[in-house]
């Protein structure tokens, strides 16, 4: 059995490594290794974007997306879910500063069909700002104060998006319901 390839995100990844990749996982024998895999190409991905190559980060998170529902598909009962919402963030990132709506869409539909954390409502929620979408913005922005309600970055954007859309109403009862947590 061949032993996954270490990646450094720390240095320049090598691309090529997706080819091992799917090598590597049809020969996995059980969940953790297949996991280990894709957590690998979800890192690759991260380090990328972290370096402006949102195409080839892209590929690896769909890359990374494919071996977690392989794992989840081949051996059932492994939880994976949380791993994979998040490489649809990461995607959806990607497709952001790309300016390609409709991947960001996409991704952030498949994202938000998962279990999210605030902060990835939250990244959420200024891309969607970001691309006009002000309804779903404040939807992302409400649910990370839900889940965290000291979260003073969901709560300062969701007010300036308040004001900005002269929504005094929505912003005064937002005021009301969280001000006090986050100040």
């Amino acid at each position: 059995m061949q032993q996954a390839t270490q990646v450094n995100v720390n240095t320049a990844p090598d691309y090529s490594q997706l080819i091992k990749y799917d090598q590597m996982l049809r020969m996995a024998n059980n969940a953790n290794e297949a996991n280990d895999y894709a957590v690998e190409m979800s890192n690759l991905g991260v380090s990328l974007y972290e370096q402006k190559k949102y195409l080839e980060a892209i590929d690896c998170f769909e890359t990374a997306i494919r071996g977690y529902k392989y794992v989840q598909n081949r051996f059932i009962g492994t939880g994976v879910g949380a791993s994979k919402t998040i490489s649809y963030v990461w995607m959806g990132a990607c497709y952001y500063e790309l300016q390609d709506k409709g991947g960001f869409m996409k991704a952030a539909s498949r994202a938000r069909n998962g279990k999210l954390d605030r902060d990835s409502y939250y990244s959420l929620g200024s891309y969607y700002w970001g691309f006009g979408e002000a309804d779903q913005a404040i939807d992302m922005f409400v649910t990370a104060l839900k889940k965290d309600k000291y979260h003073k970055n969901s709560y300062d954007f969701l007010m300036a998006i308040y004001h900005d859309l002269d929504k005094t109403k929505e912003a005064k009862k937002l005021e009301k319901q969280y001000g006090k947590h986050v100040y």
